[in-house]
């Protein structure tokens, strides 16, 4: 009877990851679709009021300004005011693209069948180490003792990604990465827990503490592990590999954590988000996308701008918005005034500050970063 109990109780934690897909797929995915449709309805009828600045709100909301301006007029192709109503439909194909059922329950059933066959080995060991029986139908006694370590680490591996699916999964943001990332995540940990095994190394790495730790800190501990090969091989990398991007957390608003979220979507810089695509990025992920427009308007921005000019403009009140800068440009606002300050403020000279704030306003994503901040409400001028 004992054996039943533990067996089923392992066979339901080993298939927790395809059950949550399923869930996900059958009931939060049809909500989260329902509310990104709403909140494009709210940029195309204009619910969300405008963009920061007074300049930007006086030059945009006024179709007298722009003949032909209005919801939907010449808006970007794909964006959520296009007339034809194409942002519902790359939203509708981008969930289908993106949120498969196919594409959600393949990793999930080759997570599942991973967990399946480590909490068989667990199941086993239990049997043999505490009962003396059942323990080697499958596997012989001394394969099981010299498996602890792989099992602790398995165990810590499991609570991790399963904390990590539960909460993905009440906040709808599941999706491939989440599984996918699991399984990297459980044969990492299990591949450390193999290579660190030996007794002298077990004693130092902590015992059956240290090797549950490793599913929490796998990826510390590989980079530890390879700073000390690159190190004893006295190995030094050369000056043209040193790399310089812009870190995520340099956008206001983006800590550690949805530092981490975008990099599994493959944003590791602010290069990256500045160059992403918006609707992907909002059915990815669960951010709003208000918030990512208004993230991707500031990497623009600090893409292309030095680090103390963005803290220099931030000083003095100057917004870090690439869409503001493009509304403060000379062919913008029909005089270089708001450019020649900006110069001087950055020490720039004038003409070069007149042609990169131009080259923002007529940017073809900035434009459609500006029609959606700003609900869908007039137009910016033709480039």
């Amino acid at each position: 009877m004992q054996e039943v109990v533990v067996y089923a109780t392992s066979f339901v934690l080993a298939f927790l990851p395809l059950l949550m897909a399923a869930f996900f797929l059958l009931f939060t995915k049809p909500r989260k679709l329902t509310e990104m449709h709403e909140d494009l309805r709210k940029l195309r009828t204009g619910d969300i009021i405008g963009a920061s600045s007074p300049q930007f709100r006086e030059k945009t909301t006024g179709s007298e300004q722009f003949p032909g301006a209005g919801a939907g007029a010449d808006a970007p192709p794909g964006s959520p005011h296009s007339g034809n109503g194409s942002g519902t439909d790359d939203l509708d194909k981008l969930f289908t693209e993106y949120l498969s059922t196919f594409g959600l329950l393949a990793p999930a059933a080759i997570l599942t069948m991973l967990y399946a066959a480590g909490y068989l080995l667990c199941d086993c060991y239990l049997f043999y180490t505490y009962f003396g029986r059942g323990g080697q139908t499958f596997f012989s006694a001394d394969f099981l003792l010299a498996s602890r370590p792989a099992l602790y680490a398995f165990i810590g591996v499991y609570l991790f990604t399963l904390g990590t699916m539960v909460r993905r999964l009440y906040i709808a943001d599941l999706n491939d990465n989440v599984f996918w990332g699991a399984i990297n995540r459980l044969l990492l940990s299990v591949g450390l827990a193999l290579a660190v095994m030996t007794e002298p190394t077990q004693q130092r790495f902590g015992g059956a503490i240290g090797f549950f730790a490793l599913g929490f800190i796998a990826n510390i501990v590989l980079e530890s592990l390879l700073y000390r090969v690159i190190r004893s091989l006295n190995f030094n990398r050369s000056k043209q590999f040193k790399r310089d991007d812009v870190p995520l957390q340099m956008v206001r608003g983006i800590n550690i954590w949805k530092e981490y979220r975008l990099e599994e979507e493959g944003i590791e810089s602010v290069q990256n988000l500045a160059t992403a695509n918006l609707l992907e990025l909002a059915v990815r992920t669960h951010y709003n996308i208000r918030t990512l427009i208004d993230w991707i308007d500031q990497s623009i921005v600090l893409s292309r701008f030095t680090d103390e000019q963005v803290d220099t403009m931030g000083k003095n009140a100057v917004n870090i918005s690439a869409v503001d800068l493009a509304a403060a440009s000379p062919d913008f606002m029909g005089n270089s005034q708001a450019s020649d300050a900006l110069a001087n403020l950055l020490g720039i000279d004038k003409t070069l500050m007149a042609n990169c704030l131009n080259n923002l306003c007529a940017d073809n994503y900035v434009r459609q970063l500006w029609f959606e901040w700003q609900s869908g409400r007039g137009r910016m001028p033709a480039p």
